[in-house]
Parts: structure tokens; sequence; C-alpha cells
């Protein structure tokens, strides 16, 4: 399921550049969208932004800039301008200049988006699979943003070899091959007795959402 953030009311974006130059764009925005997936593993932004000069090439914007957001929203505040839930700048689309104005389309993700494209999964992993994702998640992806809540302990252990894949590419693979060892809910029978009902069914979801990474 994909949300958007409507009704919302911009405090600070401010966009670095690579060179350190900080500009203060919170008043050329046009409209935000905010974007949660369970079947995308990385948060994504798609801010429009018009202004009067060339932001793109005046800045400029390369790809890889952070980007400092704090937003007023109906469900509160919605702060990301840390060390490690800062947004960055991963493609610029719509460019549109005249004389007087520049409007383009800046598509935003997160640190861990970059990471996953530097970063291959090599190694031989064994036990439960629930233990290997946090492995992968500080290890590979060099990410802090999960608890051990956020990650579902599975019941079932799995030995495989990374094989040079991405993160992300490794963690979705496994959401289908990992088991609950949580109890199923219990279901009566005809004869008023009760049972678990669908205990050890596969199927996990890797997705990132506001908080963090969750299996």
């Amino acid at each position: 399921m994909s949300e958007a953030y409507r009704g919302y009311k911009p405090k600070e974006f401010i966009i670095e550049s690579h060179e350190g130059r900080r500009v203060d764009i919170t008043n050329s925005i046009l409209s935000i969208d905010y974007f949660e997936n369970i079947l995308t593993p990385a948060v994504t932004m798609v801010v429009q932004v018009t202004n009067r000069y060339s932001l793109v090439s005046g800045l400029p914007i390369r790809g890889g800039e952070k980007v400092e957001i704090d937003l007023e929203t109906a469900l509160g505040d919605f702060t990301l301008n840390s060390t490690d839930d800062v947004m960055r700048v991963y493609k610029v689309s719509g460019i549109d200049g005249t004389m007087m104005a520049e409007t383009f389309n800046l598509h935003l993700t997160t640190q861990e988006h970059f990471n996953n494209e530097r970063s291959r999964t090599y190694r031989r992993f064994s036990g439960k699979i629930s233990d290997s994702v946090k492995k992968i998640l500080t290890e590979d992806l060099q990410t802090n943003r999960w608890t051990d809540e956020s990650i579902e302990e599975t019941a079932n252990a799995y030995s495989f070899m990374g094989s040079m894949r991405r993160p992300f590419n490794v963690l979705q693979w496994l959401g289908p091959k990992s088991i609950s060892d949580q109890a199923g809910e219990l279901e009566s029978d005809p004869n008023g007795s009760e049972k678990e009902k669908a205990k050890g069914t596969s199927g996990y979801f890797f997705y990132q959402n506001s908080e963090g990474f969750n299996f």
C-alpha cells in the first residue's frame, strides 16, 4: 500500500550540495508526496519545486545531495534531518525552464538506497533467517534503522550464499522462505475444541517506513 502525505505545511526544506552549499527551498515547494510501500524496500518522496533561478544547474543537483526536511502535517511533525534518517536526491525529472522560473520534480529516497547500490552480500549464512536479516542490515546495508521488534522472529533456519547480490534483493528473496515462530490464532472445530489456525504459514515482507526497516 502506498501512502501520500497531504495537508502539510513545510517548515524547513534544505538541500546541501556535495560542496557543502546549503539552499533553503521551503518557499519554492508546490507539492510533496511521501510513499511507504510494503513491496518496496525504501521510502521515497517526490517534491515539485519552482524557483526563479536554475537550481538544478546552479547548485548544482547531480544526485546524492542531502535533504533536510521538517514538515507540519495533520499527523504531527514529520522530520528527517539527522545523520541516520536523512533523505537524498536520486533523480530530477520534468525540468521545465522559462525566463521567469524553473519547475522540476525532485525524487528523494533514503541513505540506505545508496548503500544498497554500492554494497554486495557475498558471505555464507546459516541459522535462523531473522538472524541473517539482522546481519545483512547491519554489516552489508550499514544501517541501524531497525529494532528487534521490527524484525519478526522466524522459526526456520536456512543456509544460503549471498552470491554477490545487493542486500535489498537478498532480503526480499528471504521473505517467502520465512516462517513465523508465533503460533497461529485459535479456531473452534465442530466438536467445540480449539486448534491453532495457519501455524507455520510462510511469507514475510521486507520494507521501510518512517521508523526504519521491517521484516
